[in-house]
């Protein structure tokens, strides 16, 4: 439980706080909870590339043609979950490599006559299952996200 002097001393201290000054300083702090981008309120991060999400938001419009403002939202929700969908498969891609990658350094450490030849295997490496659990067909790949 805090006493009154602590709750006090708290309100004068946050009353002495603006926050950053510059512009460079209010753009860094706006991107302070950023870790994994997967809850960003930005739809295209600062490390993504715009032109790329403008393209698949086009090829949507393209191709479901809204005619109404619901319409044209719903649209638009579509490409911005796709968008954020390819994210959160990178990013679970880069920490299962991640992870491999640490647990191979620390076997190799640990166990160091095991297979001191052997490269590490990264998934991103192994191809992609070609079919779902249920043995049907995986869509194919949206055309704006192969390079």
């Amino acid at each position: 439980m805090r006493f009154e002097a602590q709750i006090q001393a708290s309100r004068v201290n946050g009353a002495k706080s603006h926050g950053p000054a510059t512009e460079t300083g209010k753009e860094r702090s706006s991107q302070n909870a950023v870790k994994h981008a997967l809850s960003a309120r930005s739809v295209v991060l600062c490390n993504e590339d715009r032109p790329l999400f403008d393209q698949l938001e086009q090829d949507y419009i393209d191709s479901l043609q809204p005619c109404t403002v619901l319409e044209s939202h719903v649209v638009q929700h579509i490409a911005v979950a796709e968008w954020r969908l390819h994210r959160a498969f990178a990013v679970g891609t880069a920490i299962a490599d991640q992870s491999i990658l640490q647990n191979k350094l620390q076997d190799d450490q640990e166990n160091p006559k095991l297979a001191p030849d052997e490269p590490c295997i990264i998934l991103a490496d192994y191809p992609k299952p070609e079919e779902d659990e249920f043995g049907e067909p995986l869509p194919p790949i949206p055309k704006p996200f192969i390079k």
